[in-house]
């Protein structure tokens, strides 16, 4: 199963015996904690117009699926909330929201458990990361930023 890739992966610049580049896991044990976006997974694609669309899709979807986490949590239903944090905790780590990942993990974690007590909690903190994700500044030393205000697709002119 050459071709299995497990959750986030990010575009890592490896060559194969055919000289080809390939998709590789992103590296685990990173503290996902100490920031709330790190737009360097998108980076690495290496084109901007891309690494825009990825973000923008992420942010809408995002913003989609909060109500229904909401309502899930609002009408007990622990499977629906599990599924819908595990998907954004994934959709996250990809594009480097790692605080979103950290707080939709923890509504995971509460859910398979078979509960949603504490959860509505979390998802604030986790509407709040969005809006930290959206807003996102640049960073000097990496100048695209897809998900930051002044990002390619804001720019006018």
């Amino acid at each position: 199963m050459d071709d299995y890739l497990s959750k986030p992966c990010a575009v890592r610049r490896s060559r194969t015996s055919s000289g080809a580049s390939r998709l590789q896991p992103a590296g685990a044990g990173a503290d996902a904690g100490a920031v709330v976006f790190d737009p360097a997974l998108l980076q690495e694609i290496g084109d901007v117009e891309t690494e825009v669309a990825l973000a923008t899709m992420f942010l809408d979807q995002s913003a989609e699926r909060l109500p229904a986490m909401h309502d899930a949590i609002t009408s007990d239903d622990p499977d629906r909330l599990h599924r819908l944090a595990h998907g954004l905790k994934g959709s996250a780590a990809t594009v480097g929201a790692a605080r979103m990942s950290e707080v939709a993990k923890a509504l995971c974690d509460i859910a398979s458990a078979g509960g949603t007590a504490g959860t509505l909690q979390l998802h604030a903190e986790l509407t709040d990361a969005l809006a930290q994700t959206r807003t996102a500044p640049r960073r000097p030393h990496q100048p695209r930023h897809p998900l930051g205000p002044r990002s390619r697709r804001h720019q006018t002119g």
